[in-house]
């Protein structure tokens, strides 16, 4: 079966040529355009607050999602298209680009506007299906959820590349209808302490989070964090492992600060 982590070992060896190839160009003036992290880095974590819904629908929950740009060669002046999928889906095998997993877009604009941010109107219905046995296609269907995603805005510019968003998504899970505010962070870094996500760390033996030097991040323990870092880690949730999140209102800019605050 193929998952966003299986997936990503090789995506990550593809984008890594790619980035030496890049850089090693000529210097230019040109803007740096709109675009996203793929999920070879690892997806981003979301994190979703109720803003209204019915009395089912949780007040804040969490999941783990992968984007990925593709070649848009009937419009190039638009920029890539964009295709997003839940951790939480079951990949379709053989392979279905039209399955209803995927959630497909493209930026409103191919570079950022003057406040360095792109945006995204909306993402077609990115639907969810949950297997028994987990993961297995070819199981029994046992339900389904869908996000709507619209409003999307994406921190751009050479400083910040597509590495958080925020959005309003409607969601909808058996009897909860909700529309919820989405914040989210790549890469999705499990934690247990605000330490665990400094991307810079004094200690010489300390691995950097690489999560980008701008971001103000902490480690966040409440459920929905230790549930998400439970479905990216694919273990029980574990009350004392988290994920490094924005420590302050999106974007959450201002570098990281070792006190957490």
């Amino acid at each position: 079966m193929k998952t966003m982590r299986t997936l990503s070992r090789v995506a990550l060896a593809v984008l890594i040529t790619v980035a030496v190839l890049a850089w090693g160009g000529c210097s230019t003036a040109t803007p740096a355009p709109c675009q996203l992290q793929p999920s070879g880095l690892g997806g981003y974590a979301v994190k979703f607050t109720l803003d209204a819904g019915s009395a089912s629908c949780p007040a804040v929950f969490g999941d783990w999602w992968g984007f990925d740009p593709y070649d848009n060669s009937a419009n190039p002046s638009q920029g890539p298209k964009i295709v997003a999928v839940s951790g939480q889906s079951t990949y379709p095998d053989p392979v279905d680009a039209g399955s209803p997993i995927y959630g497909k877009g493209i930026f409103d604009s191919p570079f950022p506007a003057q406040s360095n941010f792109c945006t995204v109107t909306s993402l077609t219905p990115m639907t969810t299906q949950v297997f028994d046995p987990p993961g297995d296609p070819t199981g029994t269907l046992t339900g389904t959820f869908t996000y709507r995603v619209h409003d999307m805005t994406w921190t751009e510019s050479a400083l910040f590349l597509g590495t958080a968003w925020q959005a309003t998504v409607d969601y909808t899970n058996g009897s909860c209808t909700g529309s919820y505010y989405a914040e989210s962070i790549t890469p999705p870094i499990l934690c247990s302490a605000t330490s665990d996500c400094d991307p810079a760390p004094s200690d010489p033996t300390v691995a950097p989070s690489g999560i980008n030097t701008n971001y103000n991040t902490t480690c966040n323990k409440e459920q929905w964090a230790v549930d998400t870092a439970a479905l990216i880690s694919g273990s029980d949730p574990d009350p004392t492992v988290g994920i490094c999140f924005f420590a302050a209102p999106f974007p959450s800019t201002g570098g990281f600060k070792p006190d957490g605050g």
